[in-house]
């Protein structure tokens, strides 16, 4: 059975052929990290003690031991120090074969003392020394001192003080707003006289703690679980964890790097001198000679076009001095942009293996990190209008006031320092210069090189879109071709998919290819119908521009009162309406002669009388169910109310006999005579 206190750090032990150091063990829990990775992990310890008990992991190297003085590679200088010391007493006296008794034994002392030149130690201490030694069968190690053992390891501060200092150590100093001992000690302090003071005194029976006793104590906590509860898992990782091994590369484009960062420039523009703000490098270098075979200066964010655009130069040889070719492994973060579709497919079609490293972690590419570190210090942040790396740096200097360098000109500056500066010089890591040894080396292989033209149309993020009259639509944009027009008649007549594939620029919408469904390989091009626009322009700058002119709209819209567009669209609406009854009226009356409106105003005039009506008798009631049909009780009402109004009649034509059918009448004189409640 292996005791918790037998693992020491730097321990390591193997796990399915996997190889791990174990970094800490503190409460019951083990901080181990994979040797080749350095991953950090964590494992109960009693589960590490049941795989060690089924022999899934298997200690390496020395035994372990409970007491790491019994081993001279565990003793400290000051523990050497004093061992060797003691023996100098220690080993005379007992080849001396005097009783060892304090009148024999002092004057030994006090004469080997003269010879060391220092204070003699106790008799009953070198006595104590001797009987360690004798009974350790004469074993040096025995008389090593044991320092990391003294000091009081019991309780200080009542069992009260020592629950309220753990508890605000770990609330107040294990969290991210990173406050300071002294501020953990302060809160200690007011937790406790909150607890047990008496009317702002303190109690007299407990002893508060000192700043230093808290600095002690939070010395004690583990620096990984403070540095994870502080500054988070990623800083504390990365704080913990080794570089790593250096990978072996044996000859040129074996593998690359490729990365991006935010250079330390302001960009001004050459128009108007207002600055634009800083740009992003995206760069690609080979780690066999330390060259850089790409890069790529824009306003877009790196992102799977700018390191498509990297990879398309590294391919064809257009960076500076000739350098570049077909890599073998390309290795990058582990993004989503990284490692899209349209940079695995440009990379399955030029066979290069792609390798991704983890998020956060210049380890996995140190090379192309340092070139970053690079150009910064040696060029960026000499430029006008640098912002340096940080603000402790900058200091008072004005970036914004000096700044006056432009996009070409930074691209000129980058590559002439490139070309004159830094292929040309020794580097440490490599030993040689990159531009003799890449001319040394592609003597005996030469690099593959593919044309620019062909490496334009595969560089490109791919979408599905169809053909509508010759033309595709993409991101509020239109591309065009009379070769799509045929295409477009062409796959409906045989049955196909009227989705083609079409590869887009991100960097340049000025035109884009689709690629013939019906012949693989073969890609026609189609050009913006926005020429002027598009021309050089970036996709992330078009949606820029979108977003803008989105904004513009919700600001107009803003500035109408409210529900002003539903109150439009009702009016507008009445009008339609109006317009629409209107000219039906005059449609009627130019078929009728004017008789349908004297019919219509004869009701209107009915209908007004019938209001005038007096409500009739409750008393009488509803009249009986005696079999008449509803003709005949209309016609008893109508006669009634003629009788009641016959001088009112307007027109001749409305007065009817007895015998008259009520479908003669207007529709609205009908439903009023109909309703009971009139």
């Amino acid at each position: 059975m292996i005791p918790e206190t037998a693992m020491k750090i730097g321990q390591r032990f193997v796990v399915r052929k996997i190889e791990f150091e174990i970094l800490a063990v503190e409460a019951g829990r083990i901080r181990y990290a994979e040797v080749k990775g350095g991953r950090i992990r964590h494992m109960a310890f009693a589960k590490f003690k049941e795989l060690r008990d089924r022999n899934i992991a298997e200690l390496i190297g020395e035994k372990l031991n409970e007491n790491d003085l019994e081993r001279p590679s565990k003793l400290t200088e000051v523990e050497m120090t004093e061992m060797n010391r003691r023996l100098s007493y220690v080993r005379p006296i007992t080849k001396a074969m005097v009783a060892r008794s304090h009148e024999y034994v002092e004057p030994l002392i006090i004469n080997l003392a003269k010879e060391r030149k220092e204070d003699p130690p106790g008799t009953s201490t070198v006595l104590r020394w001797i009987r360690k030694y004798i009974l350790a069968n004469e074993n040096p190690l025995s008389l090593a001192p044991r320092f990391r053992d003294r000091g009081n390891r019991s309780l200080r501060f009542d069992p009260r003080v020592e629950g309220i200092m753990s508890d605000r150590i770990a609330r107040d100093y294990l969290n991210s707003q990173r406050l300071s001992v002294a501020r953990v000690s302060s809160h200690i302090v007011g937790h406790l006289m909150e607890e047990f003071g008496d009317n702002d005194l303190p109690p007299v029976d407990l002893t508060f703690p000192s700043e230093r006793t808290v600095q002690r104590r939070v010395a004690e906590i583990d620096l990984y679980k403070r540095d994870r509860a502080r500054f988070g898992p990623h800083a504390a990782n990365r704080r913990h964890k080794a570089a790593g091994a250096q990978r072996l590369v044996t000859r040129v484009l074996e593998v690359t790097e490729a990365d991006g960062t935010l250079l330390d420039v302001l960009i001004v523009d050459p128009d108007t001198g207002d600055v634009l703000g800083r740009p992003y490098c995206t760069a690609v270098i080979d780690v066999w000679f330390r060259a850089i075979i790409a890069l790529v200066i824009t306003f877009t964010p790196f992102s799977a076009p700018t390191l498509l655009m990297a990879l398309k130069m590294a391919c064809s040889q257009k960076c500076t001095q000739n350098m570049g070719g077909v890599m073998e492994i390309v290795v990058f973060d582990n993004g989503s942009d990284y490692g899209s579709d349209a940079v695995r497919n440009f990379c399955s079609r030029t066979g290069i293996q792609i390798e991704t490293c983890a998020p956060r972690d210049p380890n996995g590419k140190p090379h192309i990190e340092r070139f970053f570190k690079t150009l910064n210090h040696q060029l960026i942040h000499i430029l006008k209008g640098t912002t340096f790396s940080n603000p402790k740096d900058r200091g008072d200097y004005l970036s914004n006031k000096y700044a006056c360098v432009t996009m070409d000109i930074l691209k000129s500056r980058v590559f002439e320092w490139l070309e004159m500066d830094y292929h040309v010089r020794l580097h440490r890591g490599f030993g040689r210069t990159p531009l003799h040894a890449w001319e040394e080396s592609s003597k005996d292989h030469s690099p593959l090189v593919f044309p620019m033209d062909d490496l334009d149309i595969i560089a490109r993020s791919v979408v599905l879109r169809s053909i509508n009259r010759g033309r595709i639509q993409y991101e509020n944009q239109h591309w065009y071709s009379h070769a799509l027009a045929m295409l477009e008649q062409q796959l409906g007549s045989h049955g196909l998919p009227d989705k083609v594939k079409v590869f887009v620029d991100e960097l340049n919408l000025d035109r884009v290819f689709v690629e013939d469904p019906r012949s693989h390989g073969n890609f026609i091009q189609a050009d913006s119908t926005r020429p002027e626009y598009t021309r050089g322009l970036t996709l992330y700058e078009h949606r820029k521009v979108c977003q803008e002119i989105k904004d513009q709209g919700k600001a107009d819209l803003e500035k109408l009162p409210p529900f002003a567009w539903e109150k439009a669209r009702w009016e507008l609406w009445k009008k339609i309406v109006e317009d629409g009854e209107s000219y039906a009226n005059k449609q009627i009356a130019r078929l009728t002669d004017g008789k349908k409106k004297r019919l219509l105003d004869a009701d209107e005039k009915i209908m007004k009388q019938t209001e005038d009506l007096p409500e009739p008798d409750d008393t009488l009631g509803d009249p009986p169910d005696d079999g008449k049909n509803e003709e005949s009780v209309v016609e008893t009402r109508e006669n009634r109310y003629r009788r009641q109004k016959s001088d009112a009649d307007p027109i001749d034509i409305v007065e009817t006999s007895k015998n008259s059918a009520p479908e003669k009448r207007s529709f609205e004189v009908q439903r009023i005579i109909r309703d009971p409640n009139k």
